[in-house]
């Protein structure tokens, strides 16, 4: 409200790992979701996707600190669009 539904929350999530339980991961996708803030996951060294990526609006794999890198600049970038009605519902 106070930045004028200019910008938004990311989550950035770096992981190399799998989590435990779909269940953890699919009720922290639903909160973060529900508060209008997409999550952004980058797969460090990891062989196969990350249960994160069916919740995240882009994954990305980094296999060295180059891929990390980048991975971090375009999940953190600003969006080339921008779609008003979306913050309307975090102004009620």
């Amino acid at each position: 409200k106070k930045q004028l539904g200019y910008g938004e929350f990311r989550i950035i999530v770096v992981t190399d790992g799998e989590a435990n339980g779909e269940v953890q991961i699919k009720d922290a996708a639903t909160y973060a979701t529900s508060w209008g803030m997409p999550i952004y996951t980058i797969g460090l060294n990891m062989p196969g996707n990350h249960e994160l990526k069916k919740y995240s609006m882009a994954y990305r794999a980094a296999n060295s600190a180059e891929d990390l890198k980048k991975g971090l600049e375009e999940s953190a970038a600003e969006d080339t669009t921008f779609d008003p009605t979306v913050f309307q519902k975090l102004k009620k």
